[in-house]
């Protein structure tokens, strides 16, 4: 290709099944055949080498994918998912414990018990115990007053309830007797001098209901038996005896 900035030199034109070829430059700067219409004309090589490449990205496109190691997913997905809540469900269990084993309930407990069980290592066995096991057995050392280091966040023991005085006794309400009422003027009898029945007096005396149900004239009439029957069952005060 020329380098000193002249443009190259194009094919002849050329003669194919009665078309006039001219070469003329593409868009990409390379050069292909055109008839007299303009048309592009494509060689069958060119062709032919296209229709290859397509057939191969669609056998490559079409392939079966690599198959996924299931198990392997699996404990990936796990391994992030316990990084991700282990110190959650950490401060969750602690939290639990410190209200279990009667520790204060503050961020400082929280924060120097979690540091001093991140570095409690494996027995022999190679095994950890659970924060609820470490703390419990940090709770009940020397008789049950905890380790040394422990006590300044052992929960204060609430002061015992003062027990209350009890209430006076609240004296019963005072049932002002009834005001007596008016004696009733003469009328003039109705039967005209005949009897009429009187209720007898009831001998275990008059009950509210019992004087309630009587006519206005009975109840006026037996006034002081009722009152009488209320002040024996200690309801209202005797009837004040009229002065002599």
């Amino acid at each position: 290709m020329p380098t000193d900035g002249t443009p190259p030199t194009l094919p002849a034109t050329q003669q194919f099944k009665g078309r006039t070829l001219t070469p003329v430059p593409d868009e990409d700067g390379g050069m292909v055949w055109a008839d007299e219409s303009g048309a592009q004309f494509v060689p069958y090589s060119r062709f032919s080498k296209i229709v290859s490449e397509n057939k191969t990205l669609r056998e490559k496109a079409g392939a079966a994918p690599a198959a996924v190691d299931a198990d392997a997913l699996r404990k990936q997905i796990r391994a992030e998912m316990e990084g991700e809540y282990s110190a959650k469900m950490l401060a969750q269990a602690a939290t639990l414990a410190i209200l279990r084993h009667g520790l204060a309930d503050d961020d400082e407990t929280r924060a120097e018990t979690l540091d001093r069980y991140s570095r409690v290592q494996p027995d022999g066995e190679g095994k950890r115990p659970t924060y609820d096991e470490w703390i419990k057995a940090q709770r009940e050392m020397d008789g049950g007053k905890g380790a040394r280091w422990l006590r300044p966040y052992i929960a204060e023991a609430p002061a015992p309830a003062t027990p209350e005085k009890p209430a006076a006794p609240v004296a019963p309400a005072k049932v002002e007797a009834p005001p007596p009422a008016p004696k009733p003027k003469p009328t003039s009898d109705p039967n005209g001098g005949a009897s009429r029945t009187v209720v007898p007096p009831l001998s275990r005396g008059l009950t509210a209901e019992e004087f309630a149900a009587l006519p206005p004239a009975e109840q006026r009439a037996r006034r002081d038996e009722f009152w009488d029957a209320m002040a024996a069952a200690g309801k209202i005060a005797p009837r004040p005896k009229p002065a002599p």
